[in-house]
């Protein structure tokens, strides 16, 4: 008997989301264990954003937008975040990022493998910009209103701007190479249109 497809969605997206805390919670831990140092960006962002893409392509966009929002809010609860205002900024980037990606996804789906890869290629690229745009507008408006003294200004800034580009892009990269494989090795069967009159 076969899994329902719902329930395989779910599965997926308990999957995804569980994995996107875990990069967070042990990101630190284990960038410093691969020789990368103790600064956690370069390596917890593309995985964050790797679920993030996979879920919406691979499970749908209700389940990118669940880890969109419900990733921040974990990193909130445990600690990782520990700014409400910052936690509100990040899941809305996630979300820009999430939808883009959602809608070139959906123009790709009936195309051939290369028309697909460019155009889901697209989607990220200008997701990317997108949620970059939000975050470094978002810590500039934050920065004025607030004055934040250095050094937290000047960490701010450089978070909230070009590495947001960067990890959003090499998760996407990573996110398209793990979509491929498992597309090809469990792909989701589609519901069959009722034909009854």
């Amino acid at each position: 008997m076969p899994i329902p497809r719902t329930t395989r969605i779910l599965t997926r997206t308990a999957l995804l989301l569980s994995l996107a805390l875990i990069f967070q919670v042990f990101g630190r831990d284990l960038a410093f264990g691969l020789g990368l140092g103790t600064d956690q960006t370069f390596f917890v962002g593309p995985l964050v954003n790797l679920c993030l893409l996979v879920a919406t392509a691979y499970a749908g966009l209700w389940s990118g937008i669940a880890i969109a929002v419900l990733s921040p809010l974990g990193a909130y609860a445990i600690g990782v975040q520990t700014e409400p205002v910052f936690l509100a900024a990040i899941s809305v980037a996630n979300l820009i990022l999430v939808l883009t990606f959602a809608v070139a996804d959906h123009m790709a789906e009936p195309l051939k493998f290369r028309p697909k890869l460019i155009v889901r290629s697209f989607g990220i690229l200008v997701g990317a910009a997108l949620k970059t745009a939000w975050l470094w507008g978002g810590i500039l408006i934050y920065e004025r209103l607030f004055a934040m003294k250095e050094p937290t200004r000047s960490a701010m800034l450089n978070n909230f701007s070009w590495p947001q580009a960067v990890t959003a892009a090499v998760g996407g990269v990573l996110a398209l190479a793990v979509l491929l494989l498992l597309e090809k090795s469990f792909p989701i069967r589609k519901p069959v249109p009722n034909t009854n009159p």
